[in-house]
């Protein structure tokens, strides 16, 4: 399998054309951080974010209550897939489409995608639990599923078609992000029992990700341009940010946080997670640049 110093030497083009956008990254004292709470929450992360600054997560209530939230121009909207016990939302494209999971009481969980107000179950073939992650501007959906021996596989939905996708000497793979020119990016076990995060381009090559000095590493997010967003834990098992550039590797933390959890990232280079604030609670956030959006 491939490393990613190969990987910078196959995708020139595409970091030079797109680098531009990516306004967002590089080093403090660029970038921002703001806390993300559901009003009135106990847990909240954020888990995707679009060009337009809409933000999709996970929130549950004082009674522990587990939903998804759209959080726009400042307005929380909380989401709840009919008839279900839990809904999580993952991922949100350009277009306002939603992708996420939700559970009816049984423990058995079943991807979703939220298009024009009406949600549609998504379950691959054999599948026993279902997870959607992301989903493109092109409608493409990616997650995982553990099937009915409990292998746990990653998934592409494309127009309606279901492909498996398992890093090849893998024994667990999730499919966690994916950008509109069909790269992919997740996390995989391997045979050591280490975790390690990938990217995956079309025809199925993976190069694999590791942060340098890590346990493990896992690759959620990437955009356009080509920058990944993901986290990784240290040998004291505490879990760090990271954002993979043409530059290589930039680790971050929420300000003060013993852990954080990077999730989504937008093609200005904002990111989506959470952390684990000195309350012994899970917030949100949004790492951005200085200059605010409206």
């Amino acid at each position: 399998m491939k490393t990613i110093h190969a990987l910078h030497r196959q995708l020139p083009v595409v970091w030079a054309l797109f680098a531009a956008l990516s306004l967002c990254t590089g080093t403090a004292p660029a970038q921002t951080y703001t806390t993300i709470d559901c009003p009135g929450s106990t847990f909240t992360q954020g888990h995707g974010i679009n060009n337009l600054g809409e933000v999709v997560g996970n929130c549950d209530d004082a009674s522990g209550n587990g939903h998804g939230f759209m959080l726009r121009h400042g307005r929380f909207t909380i989401l709840d897939v009919p008839g279900a016990t839990l809904t999580r939302s993952l991922g949100v494209n350009n277009r306002g489409d939603i992708v996420g999971r939700y559970e009816v009481g049984d423990g058995v969980s079943h991807g979703y995608v939220l298009r024009n107000g009406s949600y549609r179950t998504i379950d691959p073939p054999g599948s026993v639990w279902t997870n959607a992650r992301d989903i493109d501007d092109l409608e493409r959906i990616v997650g995982y599923y553990d099937d009915s021996d409990g292998n746990e596989h990653g998934f592409l939905l494309d127009r309606d078609r279901y492909v498996t996708l398992d890093v090849p000497g893998g024994v667990l793979t999730t499919a966690n992000g994916i950008n509109d020119l069909r790269r992919i990016v997740g996390f995989y076990v391997d045979t050591a029992d280490a975790g390690h995060g990938f990217l995956m381009k079309d025809k199925g090559a993976s190069v694999t990700i590791d942060v340098p000095g890590s346990v493990s590493t896992e690759a959620n997010g990437i955009n356009i341009p080509g920058l990944i967003a993901g986290d990784w834990d240290d040998a004291d098992g505490a879990e760090h940010g990271f954002l993979l550039t043409p530059h290589g590797f930039e680790t971050f933390d929420f300000p003060g946080a013993p852990d954080t959890t990077p999730f989504g990232i937008n093609d200005l280079g904002q990111i989506v997670g959470g952390y684990l604030g000195t309350d012994g609670l899970i917030h949100g956030f949004l790492r951005g640049c200085a200059r605010s959006r409206d």
